[in-house]
């Protein structure tokens, strides 16, 4: 039979990671919305617990797109824009799964 102190310091440090990103001012809010989303659950385990800190962290976090530029902006993102061809790898004159040829 598992350790049910040894869970339920699991189960807690789950819950501490997952409040880390947030601000301090808004952690007790956090857990109390955790607990909410917990009662919802049948049972407690780490999965359980990181669903519903998922849940509760997204009602803290919100993760927009940046505001397009003036006018629209139809552009591809700044990554493909970096690099023309994603097939090369860093730094590599030639395309990934080449091989070099003997004496090179």
């Amino acid at each position: 039979m598992p350790d049910p102190l040894a869970l339920h310091a699991e189960l807690a440090g789950i819950i501490r990671d997952y409040a880390l990103p947030l601000m301090p001012s808004v952690r007790s809010r956090f857990y109390e919305r955790v607990c909410a989303h917990l009662s919802e659950e049948r049972e407690l385990g780490p999965g359980s617990v990181s669903r519903a800190c998922r849940r509760a962290q997204a009602e803290f976090v919100a993760v927009d797109a940046p505001p397009a530029a003036e006018g629209g902006d139809d552009r591809k993102s700044d990554v493909s824009r970096r690099d023309p061809d994603p097939t090369r790898s860093r730094g590599s004159p030639r395309p990934i799964g080449t091989s070099r040829a003997p004496g090179e």
